[in-house]
Formats: structure tokens, sequence, C-alpha cells
């Protein structure tokens, strides 16, 4: 008969992350500076115990593992209103820590891993609104993504030849509001990694190990629209309860979109546009994100 192999997995995460938002003005120019901190903890507890039958419960104790991870960070991001540009730069500052411990290692004596990482992720982003419902967008920000425990750390308290995944990532775009309940926008983008992490096999599937794969391109455009039908029959409520009004003698009340409510003194209920002036939404949504990216290997990878 076959055995069983049973899981036994427990993960406890928690953290804390207070931020702090001042304003002021220097030489006639608003500033919003945004400042925070943030201390993440992870804990996992892996066991592994193989059962002689199907229907065991116990067995033999094959992994006993804890996985532990200290991530720390800093940013500091400040917002520059200069009229109808928006210039925002930022900073921020990532130190992780890990701990694997093997409590089957040296024959039940245990055997602890560790070591860490730091890096600097700056970024800034510019906006431009040439009319009020549209705005013209472009931003360049550090892409970064640390490598896991598992990954970094072997079961016999070693470290792996594993780099963080590092890129830097631009975009430019187009935001649009051309009419209510219509939402257009269009985005280039391109992310030019310095190092992708990558299966070690192109088909070892989801255990193959991890290896630093190199130089890669990713590049691409997004398009997407959205239709608020809800803000669109507000929108043309509140135009016909206009024209009812100026029927009556009185002046054209004018068109309040985006969930304003408008007291119509011939109707027994406010007009409403959309449905966030209060009770549920009404209407329906279509949204459409189609998507082109292309991929581009710059060098082959390296081995690991």
């Amino acid at each position: 008969t076959c055995g069983n192999e049973g899981r036994l997995r427990s993960y406890t995460h928690w953290g804390v992350e207070p931020r702090l938002r001042m304003g002021r003005r220097l030489f006639g120019h608003s500033l919003e500076t945004d400042v925070g901190v943030r201390a993440h903890f992870e804990d996992q507890e892996r066991r592994q115990m193989n059962g002689a039958g199907p229907l065991a419960r116990a067995g033999e104790l094959v992994e006993n593992n804890e996985r532990q991870n200290q991530a720390w960070s800093g940013f500091l991001q400040t917002r520059v209103l200069l009229g109808r540009w928006t210039v925002t730069p930022g900073l921020r500052l990532e130190h992780v820590r890990y701990e694997r411990t093997n409590r089957l290692g040296q024959g039940g004596a245990g055997v602890t891993g560790r070591t860490d990482l730091t890096q600097w992720v700056p970024g800034l982003g510019v906006a431009f609104a040439p009319a009020p419902e549209t705005t013209l967008f472009a931003g360049l920000h550090r892409g970064f993504a640390p490598p896991r425990t598992e990954d970094l750390v072997s079961n016999a308290g070693g470290t792996v030849d594993l780099e963080s995944e590092l890129s830097w990532n631009y975009e430019a775009g187009l935001r649009a509001l051309p009419h209510a309940g219509v939402r257009l926008e269009a985005t280039a983008f391109l992310m030019d990694y310095e190092n992708q992490i990558v299966q070690a096999g192109l088909a070892g599937g989801l255990g193959a190990a991890l290896t630093n794969g190199g130089r890669t391109r990713h590049e691409g455009l997004e398009l997407a629209a959205r239709l608020d039908g809800g803000t669109l029959r507000g929108h043309a409520t509140e135009q016909r309860a206009g024209l009812r009004r100026a029927e009556r003698g009185w002046q054209p009340a004018p068109v309040r979109a985006r969930g304003h409510a408008q007291r119509d003194p011939g109707l027994h209920a406010p007009v409403r546009a959309g449905g966030r002036g209060g009770g549920r939404p009404r209407g329906w949504a279509v949204r459409r994100r189609p998507q082109h990216r292309r991929v581009v290997c710059r060098r082959p990878a390296r081995p690991a």
C-alpha cells in the first residue's frame, strides 16, 4: 500500500506602518510631504510527516523548518503643486533580514542560516492637467523584489548566490473623463530589468530552483475604457429635469455629475447622478482593458 504525506504549516504575519503628512508653502507653491516607516515580521513553521498508510495520522518526521523574515523600511515623498503641473519625487529604503532553522540538521542538533540585504528605491512622477478632465502623466521608479527565505537560505544553513530582482520602470500615459460616466486611459510602459529571477530550467515546473536570469526588457501598451451606466443615466435624468424646469418658468439648473444631489422643486425626490450620492448604485458598467506586451532578452542568462 502507498502512504501519505502530512504537510503541517503555520504562518504568522504582523507589522506596523505609521505615516505622517505635512503641508506647507514654499516660494508661493504648495508642498505635501509624506513620511513613514514600516516594520513587517513573518514566521513560518513547516513540518512534514510521511505516514505508512493512506489513513495514517502520524509518521516519520522528514521536515521541521522555521523560516523568519524581518522587513524594515522608511520612505519620504513630496508632492510639489506648480499650477497645472504636479511633481512627486520620492525615496524609500528597504532592509530585509532572513533566518532559516532546520531542526533536523546535524543529526537532530539543528542548523541555522542568516543573511540580510539593503536596497534604496528612488522614484519620480510628473503629471500635467491641460484641461480639468484630462491628465498627462509620466513616471520613473526603481523596481525591487527581494528573494524568499527558502530561495536565499539553504536547508543546510548556507546562503544561495541569488540576487534581488532589480529594474528601472518607465511609464507615460493619458487619463481623460470626456463625458460623465466615461473614463479613458492609455499607458505605455517599459520595465528594464538588471536581473530577473527565473526558474533554473525551462521545464522545471513549480518545484524548480530559481536563478539569476540577467538582463531582460518588458515593454507594452495598456488601453482601458470604462462606462458607468448609473452615472450616464443620472446625467441624462438631470438634463431632462432641467428642461422641465425651463418649461415651468424656472432657469435650468446646472448639471451635477458624480453623485451630487440637486433638489427639484417640481419633483418629490432629489435627482441624483450615478450611485455615489447615497443609496445603492443603479445602472450598468462596462470595462475593457486590452494589453500588448513584448519581452526582449538582452543577453543569455547567467549561471547560478
